[in-house]
């Protein structure tokens, strides 16, 4: 029992799999925010430009 213990905390194979998770979830996290921020003013440069399209006819 005590054998299986003493492998089981010598064993990082689960720690590295945690790691990649968290970097995985902010790099996410980044990407959220940033289409967040930036699909607003996207979204209005988009309704400008259809505007003055249709306007143009």
């Amino acid at each position: 029992m005590f054998s299986l213990l003493r492998k089981l905390r010598k064993d990082e194979k689960g720690a590295s799999a945690v790691e990649y998770v968290l970097i995985v979830v902010i790099v996410a996290i980044g990407i959220i925010a940033g289409v967040q921020s930036f699909g607003s003013n996207l979204s209005g440069k988009f309704s400008s430009a259809g505007t003055t399209i249709a306007g143009a006819k």
